[in-house]
């Protein structure tokens, strides 16, 4: 049980933290300072409502099945990771690099993706309602399935995507 546990500026690089508990904790330092380094760390069953990963290195972390409701992660760098079945909803992901991730079966229902690159994600029956995309890159980004009932799309890229049973209301 790691709940509110402060692992600022930790190198976490290849860990395995599955099924940790860091509700109300931060996993981050100041984005000036290069943020925390999680790359390809196993973080599946993660729960972390309400903390923090901004500017966190997560590139090809494994957080499926992961709580991560209200949590900060603006500017971290998501590529290549995988968040199927994560829970998402309300997360501050402005800013996020989230290419080539897989987000299949995720609730990311009121999170903000404002600035934030989506080029080539895995959305299959993502829960997408009311999301916030301006200024969103959505390059290559098959939708099916996807719910996007109320987002707010505002100067978005969405070239070069399918867009077969989405649902945009």
């Amino acid at each position: 049980d790691l709940r509110g546990s402060q692992l600022r500026g930790a190198d976490l690089t290849d860990a395995n933290l599955f099924g940790a508990d860091l509700r109300d904790g931060t996993l981050m330092t100041a984005a000036e300072e290069g943020g925390t380094k999680v790359v390809n760390a196993e973080l599946s069953g993660l729960e972390m409502e309400r903390g923090s990963l901004k500017g966190a290195n997560l590139s090809g972390a494994r957080l499926a099945n992961s709580v991560l409701t209200q949590t900060d992660l603006s500017g971290a760098i998501l590529t290549n990771a995988i968040l199927t079945g994560a829970d998402l909803s309300g997360a501050m992901l402005d800013g996020a690099d989230f290419s080539g991730a897989d987000l299949s079966g995720a609730n990311l229902e009121g999170a903000n993706l404002g600035s934030a690159k989506l080029t080539g994600i895995i959305v299959k029956d993502t829960n997408m309602r009311g999301v916030k995309l301006s200024n969103t890159s959505m390059e290559g980004v098959d939708l099916s399935g996807a719910d996007l009932t109320g987002a707010e799309i505002v100067i978005s890229v969405v070239s070069r995507s399918e867009e077969h049973t989405s649902e945009l209301q």
